[in-house]
């Protein structure tokens, strides 16, 4: 039988309403499995899916206060993830997550189609979680 502590369930609904809901767009599987991890143990709530369509159809419930996309997709590419999301609202913060080199040719693109920011994939989730609390103006 497992037992509890008397305010465990309210810090837990306290912590559960705080968190952000984040979409992430990477079709690596086991790059999402990681991110799903890593995202539970710092308390945020993520739907990670593998295209840019399926993508769209959760962009259009306007529940994520950020999108974490990765840039080559099966069936596009996150500069059409970025634009979806910026078309449904502007201020939702969209990450670049890239295995490339982000040279200066690279930044251009990502000013020009509004990314937020990017950060490279060999980051660990603790720069990545960084990367979301600089975005989102607050800490987890």
């Amino acid at each position: 039988m497992e037992q509890t502590q008397p305010d465990q369930g309210q810090k837990s609904e306290s912590k559960e309403s705080l968190r952000p809901s984040i979409l992430v767009v990477e079709d690596d599987k086991s790059i999402g499995d990681l991110l799903a991890l890593g995202f539970r143990l710092f308390y945020i709530n993520a739907s990670i899916v593998p295209t840019v369509e399926e993508a769209k159809e959760l962009i259009k419930s306007g529940k994520f206060s950020l999108v974490i996309t990765d840039y080559m997709l099966p069936d596009g590419s996150g500069i059409d993830v970025v634009r979806a999301s910026k078309e449904l609202d502007a201020s939702v913060p969209v990450i670049l997550y890239t295995s490339y080199v982000v040279d200066e040719k690279f930044k251009a693109m990502m000013e020009r189609e509004k990314f937020n920011g990017s950060i490279s994939k060999s980051s660990g989730i603790p720069d990545l979680i960084d990367c979301i609390n600089a975005n989102l103006g607050q800490s987890y």
